[in-house]
């Protein structure tokens, strides 16, 4: 096995072109910035290289770069890709990706959400008159997580063969065996 050299971004910024930083766990955590981080982003930002902010947040560009801006990193949105942004260009782009014409979607997460509150589509509150399936639930393992309380819609999801696109890396596991 080979032992990891770790050191201080700043003695390998001249040996790199491009930089990928994760938001949430690498840059803050919670609603703590983490000590340094946002002064060497900005001297690696500085040097002319490439710099790219990756999430799986379920948010879209615009809410990431203003939120990124307010830590104070200089940052661009063409910087930033989110699994939400993927997510609304899919939706976009149903007709192109998956054959549907007149996407209709069905939103499991948080009411108050940029990612469909901005989206340009058609949603609802009712699975059956749904074609898309997006998920940006998120739940936390250590508060009374219930797997089995989405059963019932996943199973209708299925059953109509709808396409699913989770733009949050969620916590839930499928099961095919169940009933």
């Amino acid at each position: 096995m080979t032992k990891l050299d770790f050191r201080h971004i700043s003695s390998v910024i001249d040996d790199y072109d491009v930089f990928l930083f994760d938001l949430w766990g690498v840059v803050v955590e919670g609603n703590q910035i983490y000590p340094g981080v946002v002064d060497n982003i900005n001297k690696i930002l500085k040097q002319q290289k490439k710099v790219f902010f990756v999430t799986n947040a379920p948010r879209n560009t615009f809410s990431l770069f203003t939120k990124i801006n307010s830590w104070g990193i200089n940052a661009t949105k063409e910087m930033i890709i989110s699994s939400g942004e993927v997510a609304i260009d899919m939706i976009l782009e149903s007709d192109k990706r998956f054959g549907i014409k007149n996407p209709i979607v069905y939103h499991l997460g948080q009411e108050s959400n940029d990612l469909v509150e901005g989206l340009q589509t058609p949603t609802t509150t009712n699975i059956n008159e749904a074609n898309i399936l997006l998920l940006t639930l998120y739940r936390d393992e250590e508060k009374n997580l219930n797997l089995d309380e989405f059963d019932d819609l996943l199973k209708t999801a299925v059953k109509r063969n709808m396409i699913s696109i989770c733009a949050k890396l969620c916590v839930y596991q499928f099961r095919h065996d169940r009933n």
